[in-house]
């Protein structure tokens, strides 16, 4: 039996077409996403850079003291951080505006965290930012 005579039984068509166009609008969507995300990480690129030069702006006026830097390396994930705090400008008093600050930045990172997908224990995934659906009760 030739491949000409096999049929698709979801398209009626013969399989080796039907398959062929289906591997094409795979690689179709696969390139579809790259692209996006290459749009997306260039976008990113582009604000990491702006919010840099605005702050190196606002150094060389004179109008920032003290530093915290942290950002992720990327293929290999790991942490760079950075700290210019220096005690002969900054009085140590002060730091506890900075513990202060850093303790609302992990309130909000940790918001954004949560709202993340999670993977459940039977292989599902819940996603907070999705609507839940169903009728919900409610009470007053």
């Amino acid at each position: 039996m030739t491949d000409e005579k096999v049929v698709d039984f979801r398209t009626r068509r013969p399989y080796a077409i039907a398959k062929a166009e289906e591997n094409k609008a795979k690689r179709k969507a696969r390139s579809k996403v790259r692209k996006q995300e290459s749009d997306n990480k260039a976008a990113h690129r582009e604000a990491l850079l702006e919010v840099l030069g605005s702050t190196i702006k606002l150094v060389e006026e004179g109008r920032l003291e003290g530093l915290v830097i942290l950002s992720r390396e990327v293929t290999t994930k790991l942490f760079y951080t950075d700290v210019v705090l220096d005690d002969r400008v900054i009085p140590l008093n002060d730091l506890h505006a900075f513990v202060g600050c850093l303790e609302t930045l992990k309130i909000e990172l940790a918001d954004g965290a949560a709202m993340a997908p999670a993977l459940l224990g039977d292989g599902s995934t819940i996603d907070p930012g999705q609507d839940a659906g169903g009728d919900w009760e409610e009470y007053e």
